[in-house]
């Protein structure tokens, strides 16, 4: 009798504990996957990158990391790093910036209340 209270208990604790770590999972992607769109420009007047995020949910937008890349053979090369304020735009000076080469601008995934999926901006290149 005593054997199988142990048996029933350890099994009660081991099932509670299979249950936690299933929910912790559920709950950490939020369960909604929400799509974003994120754009790169150029100033010349202030020597940076600039662009915005752009999401059906104002939570993917705010506070999303940008990165902006340069095309090359092998890895591309990161030149820049942003990150966004309320309405979604973000801004990064840069030392130098090659006319004729490809730039693309990615917003990074965020997992907060839902899953913020990642975004790639189409590429820019800058002509003058």
């Amino acid at each position: 009798m005593q054997k199988n209270r142990i048996r029933i208990i350890v099994g009660a604790g081991l099932a509670a504990v299979s249950l936690m770590g299933l929910g912790g999972t559920a709950l950490a992607g939020g369960g909604e996957v929400v799509k974003s769109d994120v754009t790169l420009k150029f100033s010349d007047t202030e020597f940076a990158f600039k662009g915005k995020v752009v999401s059906a949910k104002g939570a993917c937008e705010r506070k999303r990391v940008v990165r902006v890349f340069m095309k090359k053979e092998g890895p591309d090369q990161q030149v820049a790093l942003g990150v966004t304020h309320s309405g979604g735009r973000y801004q990064d000076d840069v030392a130098q910036v090659s006319n004729g080469v490809k730039y693309y601008a990615v917003a990074e995934e965020k997992d907060k209340q839902f899953l913020c999926k990642e975004a790639r901006s189409p590429n820019f290149v800058k002509t003058s």
